[in-house]
């Protein structure tokens, strides 16, 4: 019962749940809390890195290229952004391409 609760199953459900279903839900229940816990422990070193490479002078690569939680489509509209500053920059400059 009280595993059951700690995976958000209320005292009236978890009295109502099979005990095959309250296992499996307490089973999801620490599947997430440990897959989230990964990833945060993922986040923390990757955080670390780049504060140390930023502290090196080093230049740090796009976010998304040191985060592993990005979809394509964000990567891709991140990347989008990312050249049309520069061009936009490149456009304030005057810089302009000579024709060969």
């Amino acid at each position: 019962m009280e595993e059951g609760c700690l995976a958000g199953i209320s005292p009236q459900e978890a009295e109502e749940w099979t005990w095959g279903e309250t296992a499996a839900a307490v089973r999801a229940h620490r599947r997430r809390t440990r897959e989230r816990g990964q990833m945060l422990s993922v986040i923390a070193a990757r955080a670390a890195e780049r504060a140390a490479q930023c502290l090196a002078g080093e230049r740090l690569p796009p976010v998304y290229e040191h985060f592993p939680f990005w979809t394509e489509d964000e990567v891709r509209a991140l990347e989008v952004e990312r050249y049309r500053q520069i061009m936009q920059r490149h456009a304030a400059a005057g810089v302009r391409r000579e024709e060969g």
